[in-house]
C-alpha cells in the first residue's frame, strides 16, 4: 500500500470507531476492525493493482515506440517520479526532505505530466511526420 493510502485508511477506522463507540461501545474496536478489513482493505488492494497495471501499460507503450514520443520517455511515468522523489530520503532527517517525500505520490504525478508536457512538441513533430494510412 502506499503511504497516502494508509494514512486515509487509518483515519476513516479512527472516524468509523470514533461514533461506533458512541453507539455500541461494546463491540466498536471489533466492528472497526471488520470495517478497515472488508470495506477499505478490498478498495485499497484493487487500487494497487490498477496502478501496477497502468505503469507497465505506459512504460510498455513508452518503450516499445508505441505512442509518438521518443522512446526514452518512459521516465516520465509515476513510478520512476515516485522512487526519485523517495531518494530524497538519503538527504537526511531535514523538513524539506521529509516534506517532498511525503508528497511523494503527487510528486510522482507532476514528474509525468510536467515531463510529457516539455516533451509535447517534439511528440507533435513526430505524430505529423507518421505515414498517412
Amino acid at each position: 500500500m502506499t503511504h497516502g493510502n494508509v494514512n486515509n485508511v487509518c483515519l476513516a477506522c479512527v472516524f468509523f470507531y470514533k461514533y461506533m463507540a458512541s453507539a455500541r461501545p461494546e463491540s466498536a474496536l471489533d466492528d472497526s476492525i471488520r470495517f478497515g478489513l472488508y470495506f477499505l482493505l478490498p478498495g485499497c488492494v484493487m487500487l494497487m493493482i490498477f496502478f501496477v497495471i497502468h505503469s507497465i501499460a505506459q512504460i510498455s507503450a513508452f518503450a516499445k515506440g508505441l505512442t509518438p514520443y521518443p522512446k526514452w520517455c518512459w521516465i516520465f511515468c509515476m513510478p520512476v517520479g515516485m522512487a526519485v522523489t523517495m531518494m530524497l530520503k538519503f538527504a537526511g532527517n531535514n523538513a524539506v526532505a521529509s516534506a517532498l517525500t511525503a508528497a511523494w505520490i503527487s510528486i510522482g504525478n507532476l514528474w509525468m505530466f510536467i515531463g510529457l508536457l516539455a516533451m509535447m512538441k517534439k511528440a507533435q513533430q513526430n505524430y505529423r511526420n507518421l505515414p498517412k494510412s
